[in-house]
């Protein structure tokens, strides 16, 4: 009886911790990259020269109220952009202004094709992507703290190789 109460309680507390921007299923949202949501498939085109081949990229999906403090995250830490493109896609306007490292993209079903699922609130999705340097995407996932997680993107990135 004490276990499923302990039990019981572990579910009620993961349920309340949830995020309305997190995956319906959690175990899609940010596995490992070992563990990858989809066979790779090849990157739809973002902006002109992206995908490129022998290039990776890093691509962003998020809401436009979100923008601008994942702008802000990408130029404190300016790693991944040497490893990679960035593009954001945001999902709707008002859009940020892009930078010289960053092409921000204003498009509200992108995310589809890049299979990306739809949050808890049913909304636009909130995550990243990763494009190989074949053009192949081997990693995709919803992550509602993408700001907090740019080294993981970094690793992402680094493994697409």
């Amino acid at each position: 009886m004490a276990l499923a109460l302990v039990l019981g309680g572990l579910m009620v507390a993961h349920h309340l911790t949830r995020s309305r921007l997190d995956d319906p299923n959690p175990a899609r949202q940010r596995p490992d990259f070992l563990g990858a949501n989809h066979a790779p498939f090849p990157a739809p085109a973002l902006a002109p020269g992206i995908p490129a081949r022998g290039t990776e990229a890093a691509v962003f999906f998020t809401r436009p109220a979100l923008a601008d403090s994942l702008i802000a995250a990408l130029r404190t830490d300016p790693s991944l952009a040497r490893l990679a493109r960035l593009v954001i896609v945001v999902s709707g306007t008002p859009a940020p202004v892009g930078t010289p490292t960053i092409t921000v993209v204003v498009d509200p079903g992108l995310a589809a094709s890049f299979h990306l699922d739809r949050p808890v609130d049913g909304g636009p999705p909130v995550g990243y992507a990763v494009i190989a340097s074949s053009g192949l995407v081997p990693y995709e996932t919803l992550d509602p703290a993408i700001a907090d997680h740019l080294v993981e993107v970094q690793t992402m990135v680094g493994a697409a190789g």
